[in-house]
């Protein structure tokens, strides 16, 4: 060999270590790149990731502080119906028991009425008997005692005339004689002696 080939293999040497180094650091520039495109897919891919779950999120949240206000605003709305009924049964149960004391009251104020209307015709027809059993008593009286005097008067008087039927007989019978009124009555012809003592004198 020549020092002429072994200055040029010398010189080729250089150039082709040259060329590797270029090569390895292209190739790791790929890599570099490749791998920094897949950093950027990985990252982008994250966020979007990131930002579905967080939209998701949202609007899972969303969804829920709205179910959630729905339901308060039924129970408020609820509430307010229960309150409105409850106020209402309370009203129809208050008038209701106030009619039931009012009809009470008016009945018994009827049965007071109709007691004292008993109570009063009992008391004046108890007076109204008490009345006419005393009130009758002094009229009674009067009346017997009426009756008593008439009965007083008419002995009197009948005793009176029968005395002066009795003396009119007597006389008539001393004028005509014994014997013929003894005749004319059918009785004997002398009285006994003790129907004497019963004939008056005139």
């Amino acid at each position: 060999m020549t020092d002429e080939q072994s200055s040029g293999r010398a010189e080729a040497l250089p150039d082709s270590n040259s060329a590797v180094l270029t090569m390895a650091r292209r190739t790791a520039e790929e890599y570099v790149a490749v791998a920094e495109e897949r950093a950027r897919k990985m990252r982008a891919g994250a966020r979007a990731s990131a930002e579905r779950t967080r939209s998701d999120a949202r609007l899972c949240a969303e969804k829920i502080r709205s179910t959630a206000e729905d339901a308060l605003t039924e129970a408020q709305a609820e509430a307010v119906r229960n309150k409105r009924d409850a106020t209402r049964r309370a009203a129809d149960i208050r008038h209701q028991a106030e009619l039931v004391l009012t009809e009470a009251h008016v009945e018994a104020e009827q049965i007071l009425a109709a007691g004292r209307d008993e109570a009063e015709r009992l008391r004046l027809r108890a007076q109204q008997r008490y009345e006419d059993t005393v009130g009758v008593l002094p009229a009674k009286r009067a009346a017997l005692l009426k009756q008593i005097e008439d009965l007083k008067s008419f002995g009197s008087q009948y005793r009176q005339q029968l005395i002066e039927s009795i003396q009119q007989q007597s006389r008539l019978l001393r004028a005509a004689g014994p014997e013929a009124a003894a005749k004319k009555y059918g009785l004997p012809a002398r009285f006994p002696e003790h129907a004497r003592e019963l004939v008056p004198r005139p």
